[in-house]
C-alpha cells in the first residue's frame, strides 16, 4: 500500500490510519480504489509523460476498470425509459410522437440499464439476467395496474458495456381518460450474494502494451439489486 501512503500524505492524513481505512473497504470498492490509484500514479509518472497518448489510454482504462468494479456494488440505474413504435438496437429507437394513447393500445417499452452484473459461466461467456415488472398509477397516486414482465437472460462472449430492455405491452383496457405514470422496476438476478465469484481484473501492465482482461463478475451487493425508471403518459 506504498502508493496509498503517498497519496494520503498529500492530503495531510496519517498514513497508517488512511491505509487501514482503505484496507477496510469491501472487495469491489477496494479494487476500484486501487485502479484509481494506478491511474493517478500513471498520470504523474515522468516516464509515462514521454508518450502522452499511450499514457492517457492507460489512465482511461484504469478509470473504466474502477467504474466497472463499483458498478457491481451499486444499485441498478434505469435510464431513458420510453414508449416506442420501433426499436432497432441500443440507443436506436423511434418514440411515439406524442405520449397520448388509448386503452388496450400496444406499445414497446424501452429502457437502458447500467450497473448490471455479469456472471462468468465459461472462459468466453458472461451471463446477465434481469427481471422487469411495472406498476401504473393514476394522477392521484392510486395503483391501477401492475404486471411482471418476461425474464431477460442473455449470454455474451465479452463483458457487456451496454444493456437495453424492450417489452411489448398493452395498456390496460379499463383506463379512463387522464394522466398516468408507469414505474418500471428492474431486478438484477445475478447481482445477489449467491453469484459472488471473482474473475481476473480487466487490465494489466505488460511492456507498455494495453492487455485487456475480463472485469470482476462478482457482486457484493447486499439484498436485492434493483433500479427504477418512470414515464408519464395520457389516456384520451
Amino acid at each position: 500500500m506504498r502508493r496509498s501512503s503517498a497519496w494520503c500524505n498529500s492530503r495531510g492524513e496519517q498514513p497508517e490510519e488512511a491505509v487501514r481505512q482503505i484496507e477496510a473497504l469491501e472487495g469491489p470498492e477496494r479494487d476500484a480504489f486501487a485502479h484509481l490509484l494506478m491511474g493517478l500514479a500513471t498520470w504523474m509518472n515522468a516516464d509515462e509523460a514521454r508518450r502522452p497518448t499511450l499514457r492517457n489510454a492507460k489512465i482511461v482504462r484504469e478509470i473504466r476498470d474502477a467504474a466497472a468494479e463499483l458498478a457491481a456494488a451499486s444499485k441498478l440505474d434505469v435510464r431513458n425509459l420510453a414508449f416506442c413504435e420501433k426499436v432497432e438496437s441500443y440507443g436506436w429507437y423511434k418514440e411515439f410522437s406524442r405520449s397520448q394513447f388509448k386503452p388496450k393500445q400496444q406499445v414497446i417499452l424501452y429502457a437502458e440499464v447500467e450497473n448490471f452484473s455479469a456472471l462468468r459461466i465459461a472462459d468466453d461467456s458472461f451471463e446477465t439476467e434481469l427481471q422487469g415488472s411495472y406498476q401504473i398509477f393514476d394522477s392521484r397516486g392510486s395503483l391501477v395496474d401492475e404486471r411482471e414482465l418476461p425474464l431477460d437472460k442473455e449470454v455474451c462472449r465479452n463483458y457487456r458495456r451496454d444493456y437495453f430492455l424492450t417489452y411489448l405491452i398493452y395498456l390496460p383496457d379499463g383506463l379512463s381518460s387522464g394522466n398516468y405514470r408507469l414505474e418500471l422496476t428492474v431486478e438484477d438476478k445475478k447481482g445477489s450474494a449467491a453469484h459472488q465469484e471473482r474473475t481476473p481484473n480487466r487490465s494489466e501492465k505488460k511492456e507498455d502494451k494495453l492487455v485487456a482482461k475480463s472485469p470482476s463478475s462478482a457482486s457484493s451487493y447486499k439484498g436485492r439489486k434493483l433500479g427504477t425508471g418512470t414515464i408519464e403518459f395520457t389516456i384520451k
